[in-house]
């Protein structure tokens, strides 16, 4: 992809021309308009950072990880009434009847420590390193929340309507992935204002830019998408970060110019 010499910071959506340094390296333009933006992304960002920016490609899965999956393969938790697996939700999503220790064999081999690894960017290491991510319990460190809470925006587009959204990785356009890189900003302002010790000076400061991330992924919606599909995008995105409820409250909107 080209490499533009202005665009729009990944937090406010402000007119910049400061990329972060190793995307640039890597050829893919993500842009901070300032250190503050970047520094309050970055337990996000840090995970997608430079080469695997785009395609956007989600990291091996840790023995730890590993094992606390297949704990909850089976652990009742999804669905309307809460009884459904995480295995029988996701042979339902995607229509295939791999049998459990079939699932764990090729999950081991998108582990760090696999001697047979599979290469990170094939499309089949790719679908399980997203579709897998679980639940991650209370306590957890923020990676774990983000890669999850990432994972599970990625089904959402995969499932909306009008949106067309590539279910391989390496399908997807770079507007397309952008989308990604915002919502996990988002995700990221969200998992700092959680973390619990924060004071209510620090809060308020989490709240504002949560609202501001907002607005500016809605407004790169506009810019990046036909009107058309980037209302699809808007309807897939809107209920889990509550746009609604944010238009309330957005005061005077983003950066723009």
């Amino acid at each position: 992809m080209s490499v533009n010499a202005t665009g729009r910071c990944l937090v406010c959506y402000a007119e910049t021309k400061n990329r972060c340094s190793k995307c640039k390296r890597a050829g893919v333009d993500l842009f901070f308009c300032s250190p503050e933006h970047q520094k309050l992304a970055w337990p996000g960002h840090r995970i997608f950072c430079g080469p695997n920016a785009f395609p956007l490609l989600f990291p091996y899965f840790t023995d730890a990880e590993l094992e606390d999956l297949f704990t909850k393969l089976e652990q009742p938790s999804f669905g309307e009434d809460g009884r459904t697996t995480l295995l029988a939700s996701l042979q339902k999503s995607w229509s295939w009847n791999l049998k459990l220790e079939e699932v764990k064999s090729l999950l081991r081999r998108c582990t760090l420590t696999a001697k047979d690894r599979e290469p990170l960017d094939s499309s089949w290491a790719q679908f399980f390193l997203s579709a897998f991510r679980a639940v991650p319990d209370e306590g957890k460190i923020a990676t774990a929340y983000l890669l999850w809470a990432l994972a599970t925006w990625v089904k959402t587009l995969l499932r909306a309507d009008n949106v067309s959204f590539p279910q391989l990785t390496g399908d997807r356009t770079w507007p397309e992935t952008e989308i990604l890189h915002r919502a996990l900003a988002i995700e990221t302002i969200i998992n700092h204002s959680n973390a619990g010790d924060s004071h209510a000076e620090e809060e308020a400061y989490y709240e504002s830019n949560l609202i501001t991330a907002n607005l500016a992924l809605q407004a790169y919606l506009k810019d990046a998408f036909p009107t058309e599909r980037a209302a699809a995008f808007h309807r897939a995105l809107a209920q889990r970060f509550l746009w609604d409820v944010m238009r309330k409250f957005g005061g005077g909107g983003v950066a723009t110019g």
